[in-house]
């Protein structure tokens, strides 16, 4: 499978990104936006892995975008792909946004907790030391 990157300033992929008609029509549908070029390139590998057609519209609409013409690589990204290849595609997105639950996510309260108690704790020592150099060392 092919994929290709649109730099172009519209805001839609061309109809068709290379010869031949692959089904679909030639249309494409937004998968997602990426939120950078990096996530974008990981999903695109992964798309492509898997057979489904991606096309990445780097473009950006920004108002100081001409100040990098070389493009921002820290952007959004769209991620295209073909309206017969939605559906695998969207079973893929998700299968990459799953994770699995954290083990240790109970214990991060506990640890919170127990960081409030040791701050706590150091602030009242620190109140009693000032306490102390005010009412019996003043005297």
């Amino acid at each position: 499978m092919k994929s290709l990157t649109v730099a172009s300033g519209k805001n839609e992929p061309p109809l068709e990104p290379h010869g031949g008609d692959s089904g679909g029509n030639g249309r494409w549908q937004l998968l997602t936006v990426a939120k950078d070029g990096f996530v974008a390139h990981l999903l695109e590998g992964r798309l492509l892995a898997e057979g489904v057609e991606v096309v990445l519209d780097t473009s950006n609409p920004a108002p100081g975008a001409f100040l990098k013409p070389f493009g921002d690589p820290l952007a959004p990204v769209k991620v295209l792909v073909r309206s017969h290849d939605f559906d695998q595609a969207t079973l893929i997105l998700h299968d990459v946004d799953h994770q699995p639950p954290d083990p240790f996510a109970t214990g991060s309260r506990r640890i919170r907790m127990l960081w409030i108690a040791t701050v706590a704790a150091i602030l009242g020592v620190a109140m009693l030391m000032v306490l102390d150099l005010l009412l019996f060392r003043a005297a």
